[in-house]
């Protein structure tokens, strides 16, 4: 085992409490040593997203307060990948939202203000299929879950085409579009909402929008 590796095992094994506590017959932990495995504990809550012994839910990267920096590849990505018409798309691009995230139990809240109002969304990220209403608050089915680094990838699943010659047309198996969504926070402290969807050609088309957080 590498260190990273066993670095790693010792986080775990903290978080569900298989670090042993010394016998009677073995002299106390030192204070370094004492603080170390704090440490340890406090990232291991973090990483599985465990309740702390106080009943609060330890919060996500994400969790706060944010608004709209800038976006990548948003005209062609609306217009491809789910059929916006020009005006709309240009109105889009210029948009500027604010988001609140905050994690209670296994549930991640959304909220998302812009010049319409607030909408607040619920994300339950256990794998399971919900029904829903998303784009255009069109019906969907969504799928959530944590993936390697806090990230929080979802599923939408629709039922009418979006783009080309059948837009607007009804959708079934295969052909259902599917939008991925990957949200997480980056090495300089944005947030990322990367946006995805392949294309019936088989071609993958996508979009990020970046967030500074709002102190």
């Amino acid at each position: 085992m590498g260190v990273h590796a066993a670095a790693l095992a010792l986080v775990v094994a903290a978080a569900h409490g298989r670090v042993k506590e010394p016998t009677s017959a073995t002299a106390p932990l030192s204070d370094r040593v004492q603080k170390v495995r704090d440490e340890l504990k406090a990232v291991a809550d973090r990483v599985l997203h465990r309740s702390t012994s106080k009943g609060e839910t330890a919060q996500p990267a994400f969790a706060g307060s944010w608004k709209t920096a800038s976006t990548e590849g948003m005209d062609g990505y609306l217009d491809r990948a789910m059929g916006v018409g020009y005006l709309k798309r240009k109105i889009a691009c210029k948009a500027t939202q604010k988001q609140r995230l905050w994690q209670e139990g296994s549930v991640v809240h959304l909220e998302m203000t812009d010049k319409r109002g607030t909408a607040r969304f619920k994300i339950r990220p256990d794998g399971k299929t919900y029904a829903g209403k998303g784009f255009m608050k069109l019906p969907m089915k969504q799928r959530a879950r944590w993936d390697k680094g806090g990230v929080l990838v979802i599923d939408e699943y629709y039922f009418q085409h979006f783009g080309g010659a059948e837009h607007g047309q009804p959708a079934s198996g295969d052909e259902c579009p599917v939008i991925r969504s990957y949200r997480f926070v980056d090495k300089g402290g944005r947030m990322v909402v990367q946006l995805e969807r392949r294309l019936l050609d088989g071609e993958m088309v996508g979009m990020k929008t970046y967030y500074t957080r709002v102190s």
